[in-house]
């Protein structure tokens, strides 16, 4: 019998705010906790949370991208301390240096607070998260 290999695709579908880190099966992100703030705030405030999925290995970093619908400025929320790049863009790049343990707990999350470059807050939505491991310590 002859088996034929199908090729996996990922997909990005509009409205979506959860993405999975498909190389490794070991990250799992989701967008939570959305707000907006109007007013002189014009703000879109957000949550990520990542659970660390297997127990197979321990790490001491994670990088988290997250993809929004406009291009934004980070301005609070506890994720400007580790903010790698983006400001000025739709794309987000975050480092958080902090050790992940194998107990496929609930495990990281920090809040992020943005304005857009221009428009309105309300119309912005983050749109996919990513996240990789960095640092193995096994």
């Amino acid at each position: 019998m002859t088996k034929n290999y199908t090729k996996p695709i990922v997909t990005i579908d509009s409205g979506m705010a959860e993405g999975v880190y498909a190389a490794s099966g070991c990250l799992v992100g989701k967008i939570a906790d959305e707000s907006y703030e109007g007013g002189m705030g014009n703000k879109y405030r957000f949550a990520v949370y990542y659970t660390h999925e297997t127990k197979e290995h321990s790490n001491t970093a994670q990088t988290v991208v997250v993809k929004l619908n406009a291009p934004v400025n980070v301005v609070d929320g506890s994720a400007q301390n580790f903010l790698q790049s983006g400001n000025g863009t739709d794309t987000l790049t975050f480092v958080r240096n902090s050790s992940m343990n194998n107990s496929g707990a609930d495990q990281g999350m920090f809040n992020v607070v943005v304005q857009p470059v221009t428009g309105d807050a309300s119309s912005l939505k983050a749109t996919l998260v990513s996240i990789t491991d960095t640092g193995y310590t096994v």
